[in-house]
């Protein structure tokens, strides 16, 4: 099993500290499995020692930050590792895939800020229009009976007349 295989990895890393190989395999596991950044952050913190000029395990890191939510340490780890290797275009990649993914989420907030202030001033101003069209009526219903009323005295002043 996995974890068994962990555990051997620990001894060899413990008797070989500078095997590569063995460095690797152990971050690989603790990638996969999802356990104790930590430990993964002092592995990848010494094959690093190992191969300083490693760009690969720079963008490994910028990754792990990034799934950590850490933007700031991720962005820093894929430019150490395009400064360490511009050949090596995934320290680039890994950033402006960061970036695009952080326009998009502030795209979708915008959206839903949007919307919400256009529900609400919808609404204000549906119930604007609807106040402005009681007063309108009452209004209109004012003067219709006020007309009315001046139609009734003209028309019985007219009839007195006769």
């Amino acid at each position: 099993d996995a974890k068994k295989g962990a555990e051997i990895l620990e001894q060899g890393f413990v008797k070989f500290p500078q095997s590569q190989s063995i460095l690797i395999g152990l971050i690989n596991y603790y990638i996969s499995s999802g356990d104790n950044a930590d430990r993964l952050f002092v592995l990848i913190d010494e094959a690093k020692k190992n191969e300083p000029n490693n760009a690969s395990l720079y963008y490994v890191e910028g990754n792990i930050y990034k799934e950590l939510k850490n933007i700031d340490k991720a962005i820093e780890s894929y430019y150490k590792c395009a400064e360490i290797n511009p050949e090596y275009e995934f320290g680039f990649i890994g950033a402006g895939i960061l970036y695009y993914e952080q326009a998009i989420e502030l795209q979708e907030k915008a959206s839903r800020t949007l919307s919400s202030h256009l529900r609400r001033h919808t609404q204000y101003q549906r119930t604007t229009l609807s106040r402005l069209t009681s007063l309108s009526i009452s209004r209109i219903s004012t003067t219709v009976s006020a007309a009315t009323v001046l139609s009734m005295r003209q028309v019985t002043r007219s009839m007195t007349r006769l």
